[in-house]
């Protein structure tokens, strides 16, 4: 779980600093979540094991991986503030609560491609849709000149 673990930050911090600021959100959020399905179906068995002991875990490691869970969300918050900063993202929309809402939307799926419910590319097109849903009314509308 540790050095899984330690994959996935990596990959959380890469999806964030890769995004693309000038890009819409929607794709900014997506793109991050989807190194770390990149990650998923580079090594589908690791990751399905860890999906299943994370929420079992005995401490100290369930300590762990809570602060793991809790340093992908700073790195969804810190694309989110960086959004909010550029006008991409309503000045009024809470950051921490919608990185929250965020990940959960990115668990969900991931949890159903590992489950074998959907497949990778299904559990990618869903959660675009749950981006695109959630951040439908979040996102400032471009003025026409």
């Amino acid at each position: 779980v540790a050095v899984f673990r330690d994959r996935m930050d990596a990959a959380w911090a890469h999806g964030v600093a890769s995004a693309d600021p000038g890009a819409p959100l929607v794709d900014q959020v997506v793109h991050a979540f989807g190194v770390v399905f990149d990650m998923w179906e580079l090594s589908p068995e690791l990751m399905n094991t860890y999906l299943k002991v994370m929420p079992f875990v005995s401490l100290p490691a369930r300590a762990d991986i809570h602060a793991g869970v809790r340093q992908h969300m700073a790195h969804l918050n810190e694309l989110l503030e960086r959004a909010r900063s550029s006008g991409a993202l309503a000045r009024t929309v809470s950051t921490e609560v919608l990185a929250v809402n965020l990940y959960a939307f990115y668990f969900h799926h991931l949890q159903r491609g590992a489950a074998g419910h959907v497949t990778p590319a299904q559990a990618r097109q869903e959660l675009r849709a749950s981006v695109e849903l959630q951040l439908q009314h979040l996102v400032p509308r471009r003025r026409r000149s």
